[in-house]
């Protein structure tokens, strides 16, 4: 089952995290190296909080997860 990164605050799922990338020089893109393991922040209520998983259950949103595998 498809997971999403969600507020146990509000329950949004605007949330920021902070991570650290490296330039790959080949792809020319920034690579994902490692995210912190700090507070995160939701965009929804406003506040730094610790985000949490939690399964997709909104039928829209499994339905745009399955368009895209």
């Amino acid at each position: 089952m498809p997971k999403e990164f969600y507020c146990p605050d509000c329950g949004g799922t605007d949330l920021t995290v902070d991570g650290y990338c490296n330039w790959d020089v080949v792809e020319q893109e920034f690579v994902l190296n490692s995210v912190r393991d700090s507070y995160d922040f939701c965009n929804d209520c406003d506040d730094q909080v610790y985000g949490d998983w939690r399964e997709v259950t909104d039928v829209k949103t499994l339905a745009k997860i399955e368009e895209v595998q």
